[in-house]
């Protein structure tokens, strides 16, 4: 359970250093064609790690006298759902609106295939991009962009703040939304590890080990396996 939430917090704060090297940075472009590559791959990654926290708070809600229920569905996606459900049911709405695979398949298969389209400086909202993949966007590529760029109308869906927004402006809205969530679902942990009936020994669990000493750091220029094997590591 440390492990999962250590790396949920890895992955916010480069998500965080994504958006801030922005900030310092004229071209939209390169934001829009490298930032958004980096950004998503971590808010896929930090939606993983959410995933296996709740499933390892499961586990020790279940060994240490928690309220807990069986697992439910293959994934840990579904498992996590079902655990949120039944420890706090108003939260499984935001948590599936957050972490499920449809919320985020739309964003990451698109910028993992071939970026978003950039226009104007701008890239298509959550909801216009969901329709212009139900479109065949993702089908006809750069087809699709230069047909759009031939409508009629375009200057008007164009200008919609409905349909087009700011590459950075995105990225701040989608990680406040993930990150009011995750603030949610550690509340949840926290209230719920307040509640084991055996918390002697889920503390015992978590002493484990901290009288032992800390690792060694390995010197500049020396592998792990030499540092072992001169018994320093």
């Amino acid at each position: 359970m440390a492990t999962a939430s250590y790396a949920v917090f890895v992955h916010l704060a480069g998500c965080h250093r994504e958006i801030q090297s922005q900030e310092s940075e004229t071209d939209v472009e390169l934001f829009a064609g490298d930032g958004l590559y980096a950004f998503y791959s971590r808010i896929y990654s930090v939606r993983e790690a959410v995933c296996q926290f709740v499933d390892a708070l499961g586990d020790v809600l279940a060994q240490y006298g928690g309220r807990t229920t069986r697992k439910k569905g293959p994934g840990a996606f579904k498992k996590a759902v079902a655990l949120i459900e039944f420890l706090q049911p108003g939260l499984k709405r935001a948590f599936e609106d957050a972490f499920s695979d449809e919320a985020l398949a739309i964003r990451t298969a698109q910028v993992h295939f071939w970026g978003f389209p950039l226009i104007g400086g701008k890239i298509p909202t959550p909801e216009f991009l969901t329709t212009w993949l139900k479109n065949g966007l993702r089908e006809r590529g750069l087809a699709a962009v230069s047909a759009f760029l031939k409508r009629t109308d375009r200057d008007a869906v164009f200008h919609d703040p409905k349909n087009f927004i700011e590459p950075i402006s995105q990225s701040r809205a989608d990680l406040e939304v993930f990150e009011t969530t995750i603030e949610r679902v550690w509340r949840v942990a926290l209230r719920e590890l307040e509640k084991l009936s055996d918390a002697d020994g889920y503390r015992a669990a978590q002493r484990a080990g901290t009288g032992d000493d800390p690792p060694t750091r390995i010197s500049p220029g020396e592998s792990s396996l030499t540092a072992s094997a001169s018994g320093r590591a």
